[in-house]
C-alpha cells in the first residue's frame, strides 16, 4: 500500500509536480545529515574540552591539547551535506526509473 499524504512517493508516481515535490525529499536528506554534522562536531568539540580526556592525554605524555581547527569543522560538514544530498539522490533515481506497476508489484 502506498502512503497517500508522502510528498515523495507523490513525486514518483507522478502524483505531483516534479519541480517542487523531488526537491522536497532531497532537502530532507540534506537537511537531516547537516543537524547530524552539526551534532557530530559540537560532539568533538566537547570531547577534546572535556577534563578526562585532557588528563588522558597528558598521561600519554601530550603535553597541548590539540586544538579543534574550523577548517575541520566546516570540512565535517561539507563531507556530511555531501553525503545526505548523494543519500537522497541516488535512491530517488533509481525510484523514478522504475515504472509505477513494477513499484507496487513487489
Amino acid at each position: 500500500m502506498v502512503a497517500r499524504g508522502e510528498p515523495t512517493v507523490k513525486c514518483v508516481f507522478g502524483g505531483w509536480r516534479r519541480s517542487a515535490t523531488c526537491r522536497l525529499g532531497q532537502t530532507e536528506s540534506v537537511v537531516a545529515t547537516a543537524v547530524a554534522g552539526v551534532i557530530g562536531v559540537m560532539v568533538a568539540i566537547l570531547a577534546l574540552e572535556n577534563p578526562v580526556v585532557i588528563g588522558f592525554l597528558h598521561r600519554q605524555g601530550l603535553q597541548d591539547v590539540p586544538a579543534f581547527p574550523l577548517s575541520a569543522a566546516a570540512f565535517g560538514m561539507l563531507i556530511a551535506v555531501g553525503v545526505g544530498a548523494l543519500a537522497g539522490l541516488l535512491p530517488s533515481i533509481v525510484a523514478v526509473r522504475v515504472r509505477p506497476i513494477d513499484a507496487t508489484r513487489y
